[in-house]
């Protein structure tokens, strides 16, 4: 075998050294690359609390990681609606104000956090949903001497006093129903006949119109009522009523619920009922 010089192995040595180099460095960088965990965002978990006059709370558990998180809020009409997204806080806390009374909202959050100036979102939290609770309640009526004067307010064509019996719950109160969810909480009926009587009342006529519901007792079921006129004067409504009193009455008590049907757009400010009431014999 032929003798290689001192000189051409240490050339053939280095030459090995030479080659292995990138071998090793490109083993590194894998390495490296193995070892740099992408950066994931967790998940939120929702609640949702309804709350009175037409508020939603949305309330979540902070998502643990380093870094700031920002939350990203999206509410649809329905379950898989389309959601839009209504709000962006660093906050674990949202209410959603001003949000119709007995219509459900559904809500998802997710998270989010700048990473070298890259948005980082984590996964959607599971849909929650919500219906604002109804918060109207009839208050009590004030009599006055006389009528106002003022902008007579018409009934709505077609009806205009409709009776269904009380359980007495009332004395002489009234409200005003501008959506059928508040009509319901408002009427307190007990019995399924009175949610009957009222479901009438549809979405569709409270797009434009409103129910004023009076609760009146009187001491004999013979006694009945006629209503003349609706008057706004400011914020307050005046109803002119009539009591119609036999000369010779039952002797048992009666309690009346009473719906006045108006258009909405009349009686927009108002949140004060008053009652000119006369009485007329036969």
């Amino acid at each position: 075998m032929a003798k290689i010089g001192k000189f051409k192995r240490i050339n053939i040595v280095l030459l090995a050294i030479i080659f292995m180099i990138p071998i090793f460095s490109m083993n590194g960088i894998a390495k490296s690359a193995k070892s740099v965990k992408p950066v994931k965002v967790g998940k939120p978990v929702v609640t949702t609390v309804a709350t009175d006059n037409g508020n939603i709370k949305l309330s979540w558990k902070a998502v643990k990681g380093s870094g700031k998180t920002k939350y990203e809020i999206y509410r649809a009409d329905s379950k898989k609606g389309k959601y839009a997204k209504i709000k962006t806080t660093s906050k674990c806390t949202y209410i959603d104000r001003g949000r119709t009374a007995g219509k459900t909202a559904y809500y998802k959050v997710r998270a989010y956090r700048v990473i070298k100036k890259k948005k980082v979102t984590g996964s959607f939290s599971t849909v929650k949903k919500a219906t604002p609770k109804v918060t109207v309640k009839p208050k009590p009526m004030t009599y006055v001497n006389e009528m106002p004067v003022g902008t007579a307010v018409p009934f709505t064509v077609g009806v205009s006093v409709n009776k269904h019996s009380s359980d007495g719950k009332y004395n002489s109160d009234a409200a005003i129903a501008r959506s059928y969810a508040e009509l319901k909480e408002i009427y307190g009926c007990d019995d399924p006949n009175g949610y009957n009587y009222i479901k009438k009342y549809n979405k569709d006529f409270f797009k434009e119109n409103a129910v004023i519901v009076l609760f009146l007792t009187y001491g004999s079921g013979s006694i009945r009522q006629r209503f003349d006129s609706l008057v706004k004067n400011g914020n307050e409504l005046c109803i002119g009523m009539t009591t119609i009193q036999p000369e010779v009455g039952t002797c048992d008590m009666a309690y009346w619920r009473i719906t006045l049907e108006v258009k909405k757009s009349d009686i927009i400010d108002v949140d004060k009922i008053n009652c000119f009431n006369q009485t007329e014999r036969i």
